[in-house]
């Protein structure tokens, strides 16, 4: 009996041996190297990456976008990566490694100030009437511009989840015009905005002729020169060849003395071979120039005034214009004189 109970227990001992075995082979060893890529882009300075403390891998001082290769030891469920400006301590953003994958990325955009986990393109398409309008990024300048001349493009840096806010400011003005959320979640977002003084409007309804073979057309005018003699109408004229020649039609569009937008007009197909211009009169006028010309450089060229007005059947312009002076004392007679010029933007561009 004695021999019996030995030779259970010896059983029962070999068979917890062999069971504890079995579970310690079916447990998969974590890898402890994993190969990190690391995709970066900088605006200056050299960054730094660092595990435990020990720079692991770092970027080339000139700016621009980088990938990096690294092997990290992970010996946990996780180690952190932490990343610095060279010959700074300050921490500026931490990744984490699992130790779940051989083959991980991690991400860092640097704008100068602070590392971000991505960036976003931001579109930017804009028309400042009058002033310099800065543009910011949660209260920092990151671009400036006047009339149409505003950066194409500005990327961003952004982390997940967290919305960032465009501002527009008048530049010297602490008064902010504009506010607009940046979300994390798309590569690619827009800026379209038109500003006039008392006003900075992101959209416009873009109204469509009621003949679809029509163009409709709007304007407004501000004037630069102290000569001018408002106020004043538009004119439109049609024809062929040179614009001073266009014979004019009985299309006339009043524009208001305070800057704002014309009533729209729509205007008729010109005709085969022919083009619309418009010049700027006297209120009531055919012919006369809205600027007293007394004492100016004579003669008055007779492009003063004149502008082309181009045509897009089913479309809608929006102009904005103001004007300048070019005063030629030498040179041949075809050139010698005084010209008014207008400059004409159309805005509807920026809200389509």
């Amino acid at each position: 009996m004695k021999k019996i109970i030995q030779y259970a227990g010896l059983s029962l001992v070999m068979l917890l041996v062999f069971s504890c075995k079995k579970q310690e082979l079916a447990v998969a060893s974590p890898p402890e190297i994993v190969n990190v890529t690391i995709e970066m882009s900088t605006v200056k300075d050299t960054l730094e990456f660092l595990k435990d403390g020990k720079v692991i891998a770092k970027s080339p001082s000139d700016q621009g976008s980088f990938t990096l290769e690294a092997k990290v030891y992970v010996s946990g469920e996780h180690e952190k990566i932490q990343i610095r400006k060279k010959g700074a301590t300050e921490i500026l953003a931490t990744r984490y490694i699992r130790s779940n994958a051989y083959q991980q990325t991690i991400k860092c955009y640097y704008d100068g100030l602070n590392a971000y986990g991505n960036s976003v393109l931001l579109k930017i398409k804009g028309y400042a009437k009058t002033d310099v309008l800065e543009l910011l990024i949660d209260g920092t300048v990151v671009g400036s511009g006047t009339n149409k001349e505003f950066p194409a493009g500005l990327s961003i840096g952004v982390n997940d989840g967290v919305d960032r806010e465009i501002q527009i400011r008048k530049q010297g003005d602490p008064k902010v015009l504009y506010h607009k959320k940046l979300t994390s979640t798309e590569a690619v977002q827009k800026l379209n905005f038109y500003y006039e003084p008392g006003q900075l409007l992101d959209n416009i309804d873009i109204a469509l002729p009621v003949n679809m073979e029509n163009a409709l057309f709007s304007a407004s005018f501000t004037s630069t020169l102290d000569i001018f003699s408002g106020p004043a109408d538009l004119v439109v004229h049609k024809g062929k060849g040179n614009i001073t020649l266009f014979p004019p039609t009985t299309i006339r569009i009043q524009l208001p003395a305070n800057g704002a937008f014309s009533q729209s007009v729509e205007l008729p197909p010109p005709g085969a071979g022919e083009s619309y211009s418009y010049k700027l009169v006297k209120r009531g006028t055919l012919i006369d120039l809205a600027y007293n010309t007394k004492d100016e450089f004579m003669p008055m060229r007779p492009e003063s005034g004149f502008t082309t007005l181009p045509f897009v059947a089913g479309g809608c312009a929006i102009v904005v214009m103001t004007d300048s002076k070019v005063v030629t004392k030498t040179g041949p007679s075809t050139v010698k004189g005084t010209r008014i010029n207008l400059e004409a933007t159309d805005i509807a561009q920026y809200f389509k």
